[in-house]
């Protein structure tokens, strides 16, 4: 009889602990701010009275040889009086376009709620668009792959919006 009361008691102790401890990493982890430590990803170059362009730099790290010609294309882009805004895609977190077709239900807005969403105005106000991938296994990144297929949220009967790239 006694081992029945100490196995119940065991048991119930561990459960009023693992209860215990869940509740305290909840409010642990409600209580604290999120710390975003990506670096920025969306950057206004320079403003100009030329064409606004849009160039997505889509390697994974920063300061590599794909970061250094996107800036030296940047630098002419300016010196010629263009807006142009940089975005860093590899620091981003977009997935690839899930086929639902909620956007084409839903007035062109995009089911999947993630960085592609502060893409979609930049996209529109641009005039032309930059794309700048190194080459992965033979062909551009997985997030600039992403990026292409997600714009099939604001297109209409099939056709997108026209830019010079």
């Amino acid at each position: 009889m006694e081992r029945r009361i100490f196995l119940r008691n065991s048991l119930l102790t561990a459960g009023g602990v693992l209860l215990g401890g869940s509740a305290i990493f909840r409010f642990l982890k409600e209580s604290k701010p999120e710390e975003d430590f990506r670096p920025t990803t969306v950057e206004t170059i320079c403003q100009g009275n030329g064409k606004n362009v849009l160039v997505l730099m889509s390697a994974g790290t920063r300061q590599g040889n794909t970061d250094h010609l996107t800036d030296a294309y940047i630098k002419g882009l300016s010196e010629k009086g263009h807006s142009v805004t940089k975005v860093y895609l590899g620091s981003m977190r977009m997935a690839g376009c899930r086929g639902c077709g909620a956007c084409q239900r839903n007035g062109n807005r995009c089911a999947v709620q993630d960085d592609m969403q502060r893409l979609y105005p930049l996209f529109a106000a641009c005039d032309t668009l930059v794309m700048a991938s190194p080459l992965y296994f033979w062909t551009i990144t997985a997030r600039l792959k992403s990026f292409i297929e997600r714009l099939y949220a604001i297109s209409v009967e099939d056709k997108y919006p026209e830019k010079e790239t």
